[in-house]
């Protein structure tokens, strides 16, 4: 199997359907854009090209920025209080990379970008809906380690004939020498 296939990737999690706003969009559109599809964050970008991001603006730098500095939002226009440039990943990236790179950047949100083009955002919540199947499937694999790797020896006395050994294995959780296992036993000729 090749080895990046193994692993689950930024394109595998990442949203397709990004908001965008043209530089020279206010506070209020985004806002009403924000509302109207429950997101966090918008997406500024260049006027010419929709698949270019300029910044970000998310719902703390409008609370931030534009509600506790007593701001109208309708003469607020959201590149002045958007943050800039915007961090962005490649879709071909391990979403652990991802993860790393928002926590060492303290970001919620990263653009991904192929070909210098915008193809779709991830975020923490992305990550997050996600979390509840990945660990129930580290679980079942750690629990199939389990079942599958057993430490065939144990030095230690036997816990039948109090013998000492080298060789105890756990039956019936009970730590005995190959003398005393009834599996182990063979008729000698």
């Amino acid at each position: 199997m090749n080895e990046s296939r193994k692993k689950l990737l930024v394109r595998d999690v990442m949203n397709c359907e990004v908001k965008t706003l043209p530089t020279g969009g206010t506070v209020q559109e985004a806002a009403k854009i924000m509302r109207q599809n429950e997101i966090g964050s918008m997406i500024i970008v260049d006027p010419k090209d929709n698949q270019k991001p300029i910044g970000i603006i998310t719902e703390r730098d409008m609370n931030n920025r534009v509600v506790a500095e007593n701001k109208v939002p309708s003469e607020v226009l959201c590149e002045t209080i958007m943050t800039a440039p915007v961090s962005s990943i490649s879709s071909k990236i391990p979403l652990t990379t991802a993860m790393h790179q928002m926590a060492t950047q303290h970001i919620k949100r990263l653009i991904v970008m192929e070909k210098q083009q915008m193809i779709g955002i991830i975020s923490q919540s992305d990550i997050l809906e996600i979390a509840p199947y990945m660990i129930e499937i580290l679980q079942q694999l750690t629990d199939i380690y389990k079942e599958n790797y057993k430490t065939e020896f144990t030095a230690g006395y036997c816990q039948q004939c109090e013998n000492w050994s080298d060789m105890l294995e756990e039956v019936d959780e009970v730590y005995i020498c190959p003398e005393c296992n009834p599996l182990k036993k063979t008729s000698e000729f």
